[in-house]
């Protein structure tokens, strides 16, 4: 069993401090083991005072054992970082919505791996003359063998489960910095940092609002993928510390639909994005399996977003793709429809770089941490400079904003087409799934999908961007009946039915019976 073994450090979540859950079984198994502790023990944690924080702690404990069980019943090997340095988080941060004090989450830990309840391994700090080398790694923990047997016998909704309680729906975000501005980096990564903000401030209140009811919606709808047995799917990731690929298991469930805003660069200007649902984490191949509410699905996007946006904002017209070339194949090994995907992979890349020499190390690292020996992935700097200089023959407008950092820019705008798509619908209770420039929703709104796409972008940009649909829906096969041309419907409808989705496991059923009932019992109208 999974606690016979090591605790792999690099197999590990983050501490997380927004737990709560109304699960019978779990407050009771909390309760449980607080009781278990002597009098002495749990007066060593709580103190006379009850610690400045006001959080006693029995709801240290409920917390630990909800999460513990949360990632125990996606991945049993899984481990959970625990800071345990008194400064890792504040009793009075902006984000420590929920009061945690560090030193007496510290005790409670430590009684837990006394009475044997947990595995942990200590972490360490390396400290260095340069702050750009300093290495640290966070201490770990995981349910160990008594935990887990008791884990085996709760029966839990995935329902009960909140991860995101007191969660701030926004995150400002910022790198430390050194004396000379330069990010301060830890392990070779940039120290992020997380800024506060002024939620009075009318515009802010006015996206916090949005968030609130959005994520209202998103909690009573049932999103789910129906065509797997396992309440999760396995993916590939690339383990850049020991140069291999490991398995990683995307929970696929009711708690992971929480969705917050990121902005960066301590800016209201920069990113901005929409973030968290699971449905951003499975891939193309799996997203088309998404259920809503038990209904099939399809996905809308727009065409060429980025460069399009960047062609509006020059006083040009959108184009449908700006990814195809006119001209002859520049390499070939690849088709058109493959130099078609190179090509957009390194606009990307350079819309996001500072200069192209960076560009082309991010346009190599996709393809190599994707799959182990991918001749994309050897593509030089000379052959990426040809699809880029292939690229600017069609486009000579947008060649100033390659290799000039104007992703994280072009990402707020996105994110405010975003906004309005999932006000616009959030308004009239019709829940969509947003994945950063596209949308999933039930096939029934396939009409109103599409005029909502166009008025979102002649909102923001003052004209519209052509989007399209990853499938034909029922409502495009019955509009052609209009034509009166028998022979192009019996196509559309061979073409529907080819891609439908007709997988339905067992577990996606009972899953959304189970989800109805407790809507129920929650008071929930549909």
């Amino acid at each position: 069993m999974y606690y016979t073994t090591k605790i792999d450090t690099d197999h590990s979540v983050p501490f997380n401090y927004h737990v709560a859950t109304s699960s019978e079984p779990l407050i009771e198994l909390a309760q449980d083991v607080w009781a278990g502790f002597s009098d002495e023990e749990r007066g060593a944690v709580d103190g006379k005072s009850n610690n400045t924080s006001g959080v006693t702690g029995l709801v240290y404990v409920q917390t630990l054992l909800v999460q513990l069980y949360y990632h125990w019943s996606v991945d049993p090997r899984l481990c959970i970082a625990t800071p345990k340095n008194n400064n890792a988080v504040l009793v009075n941060d902006f984000y420590n919505t929920n009061n945690v004090s560090i030193r007496k989450q510290r005790k409670v830990l430590h009684l837990l791996e006394k009475h044997k309840l947990i595995d942990t391994t200590d972490g360490f700090h390396q400290r260095s003359k340069s702050p750009q080398t300093t290495s640290s790694i966070v201490s770990r923990m995981r349910a160990a063998k008594l935990l887990n047997d008791l884990f085996i016998n709760l029966e839990v909704e995935d329902f009960d489960i909140d991860l995101h309680s007191g969660h701030r729906l926004i995150e400002m975000t910022d790198f430390e910095a050194d004396e000379n501005g330069e990010p301060i980096k830890t392990n070779g990564n940039k120290v992020k940092l997380y800024k506060p903000y002024d939620e009075t401030e009318p515009d802010v209140a006015e996206k916090i609002k949005l968030l609130e009811a959005y994520n209202s919606l998103l909690k009573r709808t049932h999103v789910d993928l129906a065509n797997t047995n396992e309440p999760y799917i396995i993916r590939k990731k690339y383990n850049k510390k020991k140069k291999k690929y490991e398995e990683q298991r995307i929970p696929i469930n009711q708690i992971n639909k929480f969705t917050k805003r990121v902005f960066s660069r301590g800016s209201w200007d920069h990113h901005g994005r929409f973030y968290s649902g699971w449905w951003q984490s499975i891939g193309s191949a799996y997203r088309k399996h998404i259920r809503i509410n038990g209904n099939a699905t399809f996905e809308l996007d727009y065409s060429s977003l980025h460069p399009n946006i960047l062609l509006v904002e020059d006083g040009l017209e959108p184009k449908e793709d700006v990814y195809a070339l006119t001209g002859p194949r520049l390499f070939e090994q690849y088709d058109q429809q493959e130099q078609r995907k190179l090509v957009k992979r390194a606009v990307m890349m350079l819309l996001n770089a500072k200069e192209i020499t960076s560009g082309h190390k991010a346009f190599i690292r996709s393809y190599s941490s994707k799959r182990k020996g991918d001749p994309r992935s050897k593509i030089t700097l000379k052959q990426f400079n040809q699809l880029k200089d292939a690229f600017v023959q069609e486009h000579p407008a947008l060649e100033k904003y390659l290799a000039a950092d104007q992703g994280i820019r072009l990402m707020n705008v996105d994110s405010q087409i975003m906004e309005q798509l999932i006000n616009n619908f959030t308004s009239q209770a019709i829940p969509i799934l947003c994945i950063h420039d596209s949308i999933i929703l039930e096939e029934k709104y396939a009409l109103l999908a599409q005029t909502e796409l166009k008025r979102a972008t002649y909102r923001v940009l003052g004209t519209v961007i052509p989007n399209d649909q990853n499938r034909l829906t029922n409502d495009t096969v019955q509009a052609t009946y209009q034509f009166n041309d028998v022979p192009y419907t019996l196509a559309t409808m061979n073409e529907h039915e080819a891609a439908y989705p007709n997988d339905e496991t067992s577990r996606h059923k009972a899953n959304l019976e189970a989800f109805k009932a407790w809507k129920l019992k929650e008071g929930y109208e549909d």
